[in-house]
């Protein structure tokens, strides 16, 4: 357990490194391409509102998309657990446990998509 600590204390110390050095990024650029998103968004559904999906057609819709964001954050999630050409590779040296690693991955997910999520609701 203390292992899985130290390791998602690495992680966290290393997101807070990236967001201090891409400050700009974070908090011009994201809301700018969000707010751009957004109002490109209403305007296409308002031009297109006499459109009219059936539920059918809006599940699959949905259901594909979905499946392709699952698709696209792949590599990115074998990314976090095998550590290809990353500063973390050096955990994989330690005398740390392989169900360490994955619990270490998968709290830093969830905690990046409880941000996210987080975000978005805001």
């Amino acid at each position: 357990m203390t292992h899985l600590k130290l390791i998602i204390g690495a992680h966290a110390r290393e997101r807070l490194r990236w967001a201090r050095e891409h400050l700009y990024s974070l908090l011009i650029l994201s809301p700018l391409v969000l707010g751009l998103t957004y109002f490109g968004v209403g305007r296409l559904v308002h031009t297109n509102a006499d459109l009219d999906l059936t539920p059918l057609l809006s599940l699959t819709l949905a259901a594909a998309f979905a499946a392709g964001l699952i698709v696209i954050s792949m590599s990115r999630a074998s990314a976090e657990v095998y550590h290809p050409r990353r500063p973390e590779t050096l955990f994989d040296t330690l005398p740390v446990a392989a169900d360490t690693h994955l619990f270490a991955a998968l709290a830093e997910r969830l905690a990046r998509t409880s941000a996210v999520g987080a975000a978005a609701l805001v």
